[in-house]
């Protein structure tokens, strides 16, 4: 089973989560919005999976646990300071 996203559209989910792709978005505060965005997903089987299936291949291609160890390592090698 995949995960199924509906979220706002604020920073930290548009990097992620691209509407009617990966997930569906509302703006943020307005919950008719929110409640018209996540209706689809309660009624279309299809829809859910599909959008499912591809947030969990962007967050496995994204953040896999060897990509994030090599991000974090080529940051602090950056940013390491040479010992006189």
């Amino acid at each position: 089973m995949c995960p199924r996203t509906g979220g706002c559209r604020h920073a930290g989910c548009r990097g992620i989560v691209h509407d009617r792709v990966n997930g569906l978005l509302a703006p943020p505060h307005d919950v008719e919005k929110l409640v018209e965005a996540l209706e689809p997903l309660i009624l279309d089987h299809e829809l859910r999976t599909r959008l499912g299936v591809a947030g969990r291949a962007l967050v496995e291609r994204k953040f896999a646990l060897p990509k994030v160890l090599d991000q974090f390592w080529q940051l602090y090698s950056e940013l390491r300071v040479p010992v006189a």
